[in-house]
């Protein structure tokens, strides 16, 4: 994933993509516990500091990563979304509480087995969209733990979608 860890994946975070995707799309529906609007600004807001933290280290020689722009709600986990979201990760037997210097390791360009494509509202929640490649078994613990974090009560496992879906809900 290392080459198409550019801009493009920034801009696409902040707002819909102007430009058609693969043919396969990878989505999580997340049910959140707060407004499905709430939530998208939480986890574009996440998403868009990690990834831009990514593209500012080298992972193999900066020994100590600022951590400022993540938000404070995650790093600390301290208000009720983020908290009741890490707990709701633990309690599905995903994982323990992951730490925000462990966890942005994970966005390593090289290693990172997606890129962020979208999210669009649904009546029964928020669907996040990830480009895999057309990869349908890919490691994405770290954005499990994004997606509770930022407010989620449950996430329903990956599935692969038809680009076409995506381009209707949009």
């Amino acid at each position: 994933m290392g080459e198409r860890g550019n801009s493009d994946e920034l801009a696409r975070i902040s707002s819909h993509p102007l430009t058609k995707p693969t043919a396969i799309l990878a989505v999580f529906l997340v049910h959140p516990a707060v407004s499905p609007e709430l939530y998208i600004e939480r986890l574009r807001t996440l998403i868009s500091a990690a990834v831009g933290i990514a593209q500012s280290v080298n992972f193999d020689e900066d020994s100590d990563i600022a951590l400022d722009s993540l938000p404070e709600w995650f790093r600390t986990t301290a208000d009720v979304a983020s908290s009741e979201g890490a707990r709701n990760y633990v309690d599905t037997g995903l994982g323990d509480i992951w730490d925000p210097e462990e966890w942005i390791y994970t966005f390593d360009p090289d290693l990172r087995a997606w890129t962020w494509w979208d999210v669009t509202v649904r009546a029964d929640g928020v669907a996040v969209w990830v480009d895999t490649l057309g990869e349908a078994h890919i490691p994405h613990e770290e954005l499990l733990w994004a997606l509770y974090v930022s407010g989620a009560e449950r996430v329903d496992p990956l599935c692969m979608e038809d680009a076409a879906v995506w381009v209707e809900e949009t």
